[in-house]
């Protein structure tokens, strides 16, 4: 249960404890703006959900019927500014950190709503650092976090740092491009960067360690006439080795269009826009 708009969502200040008899005591016949569908009832640091109907006409009509949703032992409260909690994403994502039935949170601009029982589908968004932060979990954050995305989703980042498949024995590291933002401080390290095509014989070109994917290694095989050792850097492949039956993003440096399908992995292209990751994930459900 998640409220289309905040607006249908009252919270009213009580004095009585919040039961479910002194509830329904008390809620009938009292007074609640037309929108409201919802009244969230505090009470000395406990919240109760209650549904409610109303009748008449005006600005203000009076409650003739209320469903108890949710009683105080069964939710968790949350106060945090930074939340936008006309998300169902976002709503969702807080839920998951609690045991708790319900979740009431008080977020951006002071606005207040809830989720109830929601189940959230799980994105699973490999990218590889740095640069840091991962642009493609940025940016799949912030899409999230957005009212158009009406499916509570949530984001299991899946990072692999570039320094992790760097050993101290690699005396000559290539990297694909200089802006990767990977910083070896082995004194013996010699770092060089396939863009910029350095001059190496061809023993030298075969003591170099290829950091980077499969495109990489064929544009240094051409321009150097060998293989190199070589560490796979690719976010696809790495997706589609764990084979999970979860929905998963990735990047890959051979995807020309806005995104791909292949079964429950969604491709962005690299350099990808919010505008295609938002397409991208709303294509989960189209």
């Amino acid at each position: 249960m998640f409220p289309v708009h905040c607006n249908e969502v009252g919270v009213r200040k009580v004095e009585f404890n919040l039961g479910e008899e002194e509830i329904r005591q008390t809620a009938v016949g009292k007074l609640v703006y037309w929108k409201t569908r919802y009244l969230l009832l505090t009470s000395r640091d406990e919240w109760a959900i209650i549904k409610v109907r109303s009748e008449g006409s005006g600005l203000f009509r009076q409650v003739s019927q209320i469903d108890i949703i949710v009683l105080p032992k069964d939710i968790e409260y949350v106060e945090n500014s930074l939340l936008n909690v006309l998300s169902v994403s976002t709503m969702a994502h807080v839920a998951s950190k609690t045991s708790k039935r319900a979740v009431i949170v008080k977020g951006a601009f002071d606005h207040v709503s809830f989720i109830l029982g929601e189940t959230a589908i799980v994105l699973n968004v490999y990218d590889v650092v740095p640069p840091k932060p991962s642009k493609l979990i940025d940016l799949t954050e912030k899409t999230l976090a957005r009212e158009s995305i009406d499916r509570p989703i949530i984001l299991i980042p899946k990072i692999l740092d570039l320094h992790t498949l760097v050993s101290p024995k690699d005396e000559v590291v290539m990297l694909p491009c200089r802006t990767s933002g990977v910083n070896l401080k082995q004194s013996n390290q010699r770092v060089l960067f396939l863009d910029e095509a350095p001059t190496l014989s061809r023993s030298e070109a075969k003591s170099v360690t290829l950091v980077g994917c499969d495109l990489s290694r064929k544009v240094f095989t051409s321009h150097y006439g060998v293989l190199p050792k070589f560490r796979n850097i690719c976010p696809k492949k790495w997706a589609l080795k764990e084979s999970s039956d979860e929905l998963s993003l990735c990047l890959c440096c051979l995807e020309d269009s806005d995104f791909k399908r292949e079964g429950n992995l969604l491709v962005l292209p690299w350099g990808v826009t919010s505008k295609q990751v938002e397409a991208a994930v709303k294509s989960l459900w189209d």
